[in-house]
């Protein structure tokens, strides 16, 4: 028997904990820049497999407007950008407290603030963090 609950992941995003006002459906999502390993072919037909190195990933946050997290974000976003010297780069952490999934890394900042929407019921501000991980493990629950 195997639980879900969205409620049990921690999210720390630039060194701020954000544990409600998600998005309704997808509130969080986890991609890599690069591949892990990338293949170069020669003229004669020969592979050769090296390493990337690269350990940058998107972390894209769905809030609802009215989340609080939104300021927050927003805020350390504004200093980064106001102070020299990577006033906004934080560690992070995406931890499923059910299972064994953790992601985390001492390097992560805000990439790009959402596009603002307005409507008549409440929309959903998309924060794109840039994150270079040094713990993975995809685990399960």
């Amino acid at each position: 028997m195997k639980n879900w609950d969205a409620d049990q992941v921690t999210l720390v995003a630039v060194g701020v904990t954000i544990n409600s006002g998600y998005d309704d459906g997808p509130f969080l999502k986890l991609e890599m820049a690069d591949d892990a390993f990338k293949t170069k072919q020669g003229t004669d037909g020969s592979v050769t497999r090296y390493a990337t190195h690269n350990n940058l990933a998107k972390m894209t946050v769905m809030l609802m407007q009215t989340s609080d997290g939104n300021a927050l974000l927003s805020t350390i976003h504004e200093l980064d950008k106001k102070v020299p010297g990577g006033k906004g780069i934080a560690p992070f952490m995406i931890r499923d407290r059910q299972g064994t999934s953790i992601y985390s890394g001492r390097f992560s900042w805000v990439s790009k603030p959402p596009d603002v929407t307005m409507d008549r019921e409440p929309t959903v501000r998309e924060w794109e963090i840039a994150a270079i991980i040094e713990n993975r493990l995809d685990g399960g629950n």
